[in-house]
């Protein structure tokens, strides 16, 4: 029974490919984070130019990054860090409890842990993320962010502070992301 139940949960609630949760776990937990009144915190994730790569590379090296940088993922979730598969080649990390600084920190070090993934033929795969920060809907609010780090040239983590959008300060030897051959 308990088998049965596991695999139930497994098919309704995981990600085949990433093994990541998938949607329907993050809209039922930001259903429970709405209805207790509880804030959190969202990052989008969004892997740049992610359609060159599978174009350019194919689509089972697609899937091998989109596994490398769930597996990432996964190995930073904690007890109030917890990681869905949005769709596509999107990722979203809720956070409980963290306030702002650590939420920007916590972001920029998935950016920089993503962009230093090594891959075969030397690709080099980075991702722009968006912050919403305990906004009624931080999911929105991060999405829109992380369109905003795509605007401004992709590789950065996009938050906003006191009605203001800033970009997380970064280093700049690590904002190449594809290779020179595209």
């Amino acid at each position: 029974m308990v088998l049965i139940i596991d695999v139930i949960y497994s098919e309704t609630q995981i990600d085949g490919l990433t093994k990541l949760r998938n949607r329907r776990a993050l809209n039922i937990r930001l259903g429970h984070l709405a209805s207790s009144g509880k804030r959190y915190s969202a990052i989008m994730i969004d892997i740049d130019d992610f359609k060159k790569l599978n174009d350019s590379f194919g689509h089972d090296f697609g899937d091998e990054v989109l596994r490398g940088v769930a597996q990432l993922l996964l190995m930073n979730e904690r007890h109030n860090v917890k990681c869905y598969r949005y769709g596509g080649e999107e990722m979203v990390i809720i956070l409980e409890h963290i306030d702002l600084e650590h939420a920007v920190k916590f972001s920029e070090r998935i950016r920089t842990e993503i962009s230093l993934l090594r891959w075969r033929e030397n690709v080099r795969v980075t991702a722009s993320l968006g912050l919403g920060y305990e906004m009624p809907d931080s999911v929105k609010e991060a999405d829109e962010n992380m369109y905003l780090a795509k605007k401004k040239g992709k590789n950065f983590t996009a938050y906003r502070k006191d009605g203001k959008q800033y970009l997380a300060e970064r280093r700049m030897d690590i904002r190449n992301p594809v290779p020179d051959k595209f």
